[in-house]
């Protein structure tokens, strides 16, 4: 098992509870007023003023919260996700919006060679602690790409005070149950796995740097006592 294959567990839950989204929102509706396709909103007619033949991969899509936007906007859109339990959801999503899209449960860091004129990153690049399993991220990458991810803020108590996490060497760390088969680490002298990749701002735009990238525009959303979030649009470079 993989640390991130917990997540198809997360999402067997919301259903349960009838919920539609990783976030916890109650309708399919809603999903277009989530904060990621806000964001989105803000300058996806600049760099795409035409949508309509335009393949767009949504990367980690989840439920298709991104996904069914960019399919209502016009795009021709496939989402991945590690989750099978989530890909159902995302579905059903579908169906009742009445919209077009295909949605695909798999491991990324196991995909080759997709093409896209547009991707879009719904908050999982910081889901990919591994250098290795991000490295595959930004090969997987269209020349244009939208970012949503965590950054390392100097108070992250709401996160860090909680008692099955530790934030260390910009990871974030968690306890989990025993019937996880998990990659476990002493971390402290604590059974925990890896959970989230939270890097500074700096190590960040060099992460993007390095891989062949640059950031066209970015800002930094501040949330109180926890990360920032990155929201930006990159380009690879020629």
């Amino acid at each position: 098992m993989k640390y991130f294959d917990m997540h198809d567990e997360v999402y067997e839950n919301l259903a349960k509870n009838g919920k539609v989204s990783w976030d916890g929102i109650d309708s399919p509706e809603k999903l277009f007023d989530h904060e990621v396709n806000i964001a989105l909103a803000e300058r996806i007619d600049h760099y795409f003023p035409r949508k309509e033949g335009k393949k767009a991969i949504d990367f980690g899509c989840g439920t298709g919260t991104a996904s069914l936007y960019l399919a209502k906007l016009g795009f021709d859109v496939k989402g991945f996700d590690v989750s099978p339990r989530a890909i159902e959801m995302a579905n059903q999503n579908k169906e009742a919006l009445g919209l077009k899209a295909e949605f695909k449960a798999c491991d990324l860091t196991q995909l080759t060679d997709l093409e896209a004129d547009f991707t879009v990153d719904s908050s999982l690049l910081h889901c990919l602690v591994d250098w290795e399993h991000r490295k595959n991220f930004f090969e997987l990458c269209s020349d244009v790409t939208f970012i949503h991810t965590m950054i390392e803020a100097e108070d992250m108590s709401e996160m860090t005070d909680r008692d099955y996490l530790t934030f260390k060497d910009g990871i974030l760390w968690s306890t989990g149950p025993d019937r996880w088969d998990m990659e476990w680490h002493d971390i402290d002298g604590r059974k925990m796995f890896k959970h989230r990749r939270i890097s500074s701002q700096k190590e960040f735009l060099k992460e993007v740097e390095d891989n062949g990238f640059e950031m066209l525009e970015y800002y930094l959303k501040s949330h109180e006592k926890s990360s920032h979030t990155l929201i930006g649009w990159m380009k690879r470079k020629s």
